[in-house]
């Protein structure tokens, strides 16, 4: 079998789907750290590999990140995390929708972090992007309850975007 970065590359998702799971896991831990030695992480990376794992239906690639942000808790990490979470579910890549065990795990260990701007925009669009793909009530109520926390956290001009990004969000999660 191919190496994950060749595969990745060829975009061969059938192929993605079938390698193990103890390889899946070495090569996303490897990754994250070589990401976080990086002086500008590339969060485009991290939504494309989201999208890229979602939609080979690898849900255990989700949990080696959400393990390693339960691990190691950091800014760094859940921005990483964020990114590919919001890759992995967006427009739907993964079939499913999110678990209320992914969820409750990301929430409560963004809950757990001070974050900055980077990380409250990373979160925040994975956050809506969560919204959009069905939660159960209880979970949904906790993503919102976290986007009003985030839109007050936000400051500034620099994230007057953001601010209108989480507002629009929360208002078509109340349907309004």
């Amino acid at each position: 079998m191919a190496d994950i970065a060749t595969i990745l590359a060829r975009g061969d998702l059938k192929a993605l789907a079938e390698v193990p799971a103890d390889r899946l896991r070495e090569y996303l831990l490897t990754e994250m750290e070589n990401e976080r030695k990086e002086a500008v992480p590339g969060g485009d990376r991290w939504i494309s590999l989201g999208m890229k794992f979602g939609r080979a239906g690898r849900p255990d690639a989700e949990r080696v990140l959400l393990d390693s942000l339960t691990n190691q808790p950091s800014k760094e990490t859940l921005d990483l995390v964020s990114l590919f979470l919001l890759g992995f579910w967006f427009r739907r890549a993964c079939p499913e929708r999110p678990s209320p065990l992914t969820m409750d795990t990301f929430l409560r260990e963004s809950e757990r972090l001070t974050l900055d701007a980077t990380s409250r925009a990373a979160v925040a669009y994975f956050l809506c992007e969560a919204l959009q793909n069905g939660l159960d009530a209880p979970v949904r109520t906790r993503v919102v309850s976290m986007l009003n926390r985030l839109e007050g956290e936000s400051g500034g001009s620099a994230e007057a975007a953001l601010k209108e990004v989480i507002h629009r969000c929360i208002r078509e999660a109340n349907g309004s």
